[in-house]
């Protein structure tokens, strides 16, 4: 599997584990390895999950992506009509599910929804921001541990 069908497969099959896919209590960790999905933890904040996955001693080297399943509010951006608070607190905000990953050559991909719409997912590849950049260094954290590993076996 290519890593936006992965992603999009991820978004899809995660969804039904909750009475309501857009009301997560908690971020969920994940790893993927073809179409199995194994769940690594659930934590309050996204950033401190992906933090504590990237430092687990056991080798996390053998999936094809590591992801995140998360939920929350989006406003919109626009440069004419600037807005300094969180988007929760954004007159036009917008609840939002969101399923992002990292495969080993560092790419990221991302899959999203907002409740209020019922057009298809939306998969797009690329990433920038701070999630894609957590998910990024712990890849990198995670890749370097593994070459250790190997070197000192």
């Amino acid at each position: 599997m290519k890593l936006a069908e992965q992603i999009q497969f991820a978004y899809e099959n995660l969804s039904g584990e909750s009475p309501d896919p857009f009301h997560l209590g908690k971020a969920r960790l994940f790893t993927m390895t073809g179409d199995e999905i194994k769940t690594l933890g659930f934590y309050g904040d996204a950033y401190d999950g992906i933090d504590e996955v990237s430092h687990i001693s056991t080798p996390l080297g053998k999936y094809d992506l590591l992801g995140v399943e998360t939920c929350g509010w989006a406003a919109p951006m626009h440069p004419d009509v600037p807005f300094d608070g969180s988007p929760s607190e954004h007159p036009l905000r917008r609840r939002v599910r969101l399923v992002t990953g990292i495969d080993h050559n560092l790419e990221v991909a991302s899959a999203m929804q907002f409740a209020d719409e019922t057009k298809d997912v939306e998969v797009m590849l690329g990433g920038s921001g701070a999630l894609a950049e957590q998910l990024k260094m712990a890849m990198l954290i995670i890749m370097a541990r593994a070459i250790f590993e190997m070197d000192n076996a």
